[in-house]
C-alpha cells in the first residue's frame, strides 16, 4: 500500500468533469479541494487513487454546481430488502471499512441495480474503472461474510470436530472451492451484503447523466427485479 501524500493531477480530473459542468472557477476550485484531500490518503495503487478523486470530484461537482444542459439528475432508488439481523451487522461493517467514494459506487450498482455505463458516466469514470471499484468492493465483503458463512454450506460435517474459526472458515474456503451451487449462494449473499452496505450511505448526491441514456437505460434496469437474501439452509 502507498503511503503518505501523493499528488492527483487536477486537470484530468476537470476534463472528465467537464462533460456534465461548465469548467468555471468554482469546478476547478472544488477539483483541487477534491485533489489535495485524496493525495493525502494511503491506497494499495496509485491508479485507485485517482479513480477515487474522480467519483469524489462527481459527488461535490453534483453537491455545488448547475449541470450542463442536456443533463439531468440521476434518480436511483434502494433495489434491496433489509435481510436478516446477522447480515445487516455484516453490512454495517463494510460499510465501516469501505471509501466513501467506493460505496457510492456500490450503492449506484448492488444497491441501486443502476446500469454500468450510466453508474461509470455519473461517477467520472469508464467502465473498466469502475469495475476496478466493484472488485475492490466484492474483495472485502468476501473477506468478512466468509467467516460467517459456516452455517449456510450444504455438508456441515465438513466442519465437525474443527476448534478454531480459522480452521472452520479455511474448510469452508474449500468446500466453496469444490461445490458450485454454495459457491452460486456465496457470492448471492456477498451481492447482498453489498447492497445493503451501500443503502446506508443514503441520501445519495444528486450525480449527473445525459438525459436520453440516464432516463431510458435506468427505467429499464429499476424495471427488473432485484435479488433477495439467500435464506439459511434447514
Amino acid at each position: 500500500m502507498s503511503s503518505g501524500r501523493a499528488a492527483v493531477a487536477v486537470d484530468p480530473l476537470i476534463a472528465r468533469a467537464q462533460a456534465g459542468y461548465v469548467p468555471t472557477d468554482a469546478l476547478r476550485e472544488l477539483a483541487h479541494s477534491v485533489a489535495k484531500h485524496v493525495g493525502a490518503r494511503p491506497f494499495a495503487r496509485e491508479d485507485d487513487r485517482t479513480i477515487a478523486a474522480h467519483i469524489a470530484l462527481s459527488a461535490r461537482a453534483a453537491e455545488h454546481l448547475s449541470p450542463r444542459p442536456g443533463r439531468e439528475a440521476l434518480i436511483a432508488h434502494r433495489g434491496v430488502d433489509a435481510g436478516e439481523p446477522a447480515e445487516q451487522a455484516l453490512a454495517e461493517h463494510l460499510h465501516a471499512r469501505l471509501a466513501p467514494e467506493t460505496l457510492l459506487a456500490v450503492a449506484l450498482r448492488a444497491t441501486c441495480g443502476v446500469p454500468e455505463g450510466v453508474a461509470a458516466e455519473a461517477l467520472h469514470l469508464t467502465v473498466g474503472e469502475l469495475r476496478r471499484v466493484e472488485e475492490i468492493a466484492r474483495q472485502d465483503a468476501e473477506a468478512l461474510t466468509l467467516p460467517y458463512h459456516d452455517e449456510f454450506i450444504c455438508e456441515p460435517a465438513d466442519l465437525a470436530g474443527l476448534a478454531s474459526s480459522a480452521a472452520v472458515t479455511d474448510a469452508v474456503r474449500r468446500h466453496l472451492s469444490r461445490c458450485r451451487s454454495c459457491r452460486r449462494e456465496f457470492a448471492e449473499r456477498v451481492s447482498h451484503v453489498l447492497g445493503q452496505a451501500g443503502a446506508l450511505s443514503f441520501p445519495l448526491p444528486q450525480l449527473t447523466v445525459p438525459v436520453p441514456a440516464g432516463r431510458e437505460r435506468l427505467r429499464r434496469a429499476l424495471a427488473r427485479p432485484r435479488a433477495s437474501s439467500p435464506r439459511r439452509l434447514a
